[in-house]
């Protein structure tokens, strides 16, 4: 084989700190291929603005086979004419024979073959969720790529269903590869470590974590209200417990979580919980050590693919809080602690409580956690990404 392969990967320019999981997935994918049997073929990594600050990934471009290209003004100045003109561009340009676009959309003027990575389709499902802009962002980007794509990509059984709920692809065109768990994450036992780290995001005491892009659906204004409600009505049991609060504020419509953290440290009188837009950057190593250090992991959600995070914090040895709902446990099993309404205070903060003391179900769904997430190695994730790759090849 010796074929051209272009990769869109402006997404890992925004990484800040540790960066999302979604964004780690990416940087695996591609810097996989560099161990491939596809080694003969040349790829094409393409930046919008900068090539990220990531030595692995900069060290790929020491290949031969490796190119990056970033794209010049204007369309770097611009989303729209960087991913509908640019992007097409390049792949003519080129002589691309297959184009990796892994955010959901289908560039328009793009006409070749291609793998559109589909998480889920939140904004077909429940496009109330989703602001006026994106709502059309997405409803004609990927649906365009829901269309058109050779192949799709996808993280679960759940979300290839709803794929084919909402874009009547036919089955076989929907690929389905678990998101992977970086061998790094792992519980870690080094107390000391895990103390110098807690001391890097202002963390004195025992904790409960939260990581992730804050959406309406992942329930983080609920999340604080729970704890702080716990808090309050048992002091005596959670006094000695403080809620790390980690992620990108994306609701829509806004809610100012920052305003509401700032109430209730205030009103409980000391800073019982840590709002950060996200975590310094100290790779793989840093966040297992936090992981493993929480007490609990919470990540209540009503619509996932997969959600990386409590999955990760499941293999560092942290039970987690979810959502009960069937995708949930497609991906995290049946053993750990679920909320069934998380617009119930009086629930949500009920099952805060349970995770956090009832012993005999927290070892429960710390070792059930553990043999869950093996299922989700990053050896099978890419080698079935690889097996995608060579079918669209061949199509």
């Amino acid at each position: 084989m010796n074929e051209k392969i272009g990769f869109e990967a402006h997404n890992l320019e925004k990484i800040k700190g540790h960066g999302a999981g979604v964004a780690r997935v990416l940087l695996e994918e591609i810097i996989s291929l560099n161990n491939s049997n596809l080694d003969d073929s040349h790829f094409f990594i393409f930046f919008k603005e900068k090539i990220p600050e990531n030595r692995s990934l900069q060290q790929l471009f020491n290949q031969k086979n490796f190119h990056y290209r970033i794209a010049p003004f204007p369309f770097n100045r611009s989303y729209s004419l960087f991913y509908n003109i640019w992007l097409p561009w390049q792949k003519i340009k080129l002589g691309l024979d297959l184009m990796i676009f892994p955010c959901y959309m289908l560039p328009l003027f793009y006409f070749g073959r291609s793998i559109v990575i589909i998480h889920d389709v939140v904004y077909e499902a429940h496009p109330q969720w989703i602001s006026p802009l994106y709502r059309f962002i997405y409803h004609l980007l990927s649906r365009n790529a829901g269309k058109r794509a050779t192949l799709i990509q996808t993280i679960s059984n759940f979300s290839k269903q709803e794929i084919i709920k909402y874009y009547h692809r036919l089955p076989k065109t929907i690929k389905v590869i678990y998101n992977p768990i970086n061998a790094n994450f792992y519980p870690r036992q080094d107390i000391q470590k895990i103390k110098e780290i807690k001391e890097k995001v202002s963390l004195k005491n025992k904790y409960i974590f939260y990581l992730g892009q804050m959406f309406q659906r992942r329930h983080p204004l609920e999340s604080i209200l729970a704890f702080e409600k716990l808090i309050k009505e048992r002091p005596e049991k959670i006094k000695n417990y403080q809620f790390l609060f980690v992620g990108r504020n994306l609701t829509y419509p806004q809610i100012n979580l920052k305003k509401e953290v700032d109430r209730i440290n205030q009103e409980i009188g000391y800073q019982a919980i840590i709002y950060l837009d996200h975590l310094p950057n100290g790779g793989d190593d840093f966040l297992a050590n936090l992981y493993s250090g929480a007490e609990l992991f919470i990540s209540v959600s009503d619509y996932e693919g997969f959600n990386l995070p409590p999955t990760e914090a499941m293999a560092c040895g942290t039970p987690a809080l979810l959502a009960n709902r069937p995708e949930v446990k497609e991906i995290q099993g049946n053993n750990q602690f679920y909320v069934q309404d998380p617009m119930d205070i009086n629930e949500f903060s009920q099952k805060i409580e349970e995770a956090l003391f009832n012993q005999e179900k927290r070892e429960n769904a710390i070792q059930n956690g553990l043999k869950q997430v093996k299922k989700y190695s990053l050896e099978n994730h890419l080698k079935g990404f690889q097996e995608i790759v060579r079918e669209a090849i061949n199509k």
